[in-house]
């Protein structure tokens, strides 16, 4: 919660949040078990200007159910993003 207060303060403030402050809120809500939460964040970084990273894909893996996390995994192979050995075994990790 604390950090997407402090994500939403820098939307009001001359600062930009940029896809690494997002990334640690997306992080931060995978490790408070609010996977719901990342996922909405990651949706957004789709949605805006930011371009979601390896980091950001497997900072919302490493939070949520098996299904999901197969799912985005999936998702990563078909963008141009791609996979790394970590985007696996978080998702190992989640069966």
């Amino acid at each position: 919660e604390n950090a997407l207060a402090l994500l939403s303060s820098m939307d009001r403030s001359v600062l930009e949040a940029d896809a690494i402050s997002h990334n640690f809120a997306i992080s931060a809500c995978a490790k408070a078990a609010h996977w719901g939460t990342a996922l909405v964040l990651l949706t957004f970084m789709n949605q805006a200007i930011l371009e979601p990273s390896i980091i950001s894909y497997n900072s919302a893996i490493k939070g949520i159910e098996w299904d999901r996390s197969l799912a985005l995994l999936a998702g990563m192979g078909q963008d141009s993003l791609g996979t790394d050995s970590r985007s696996y075994a978080l998702t190992m990790s989640a069966c």
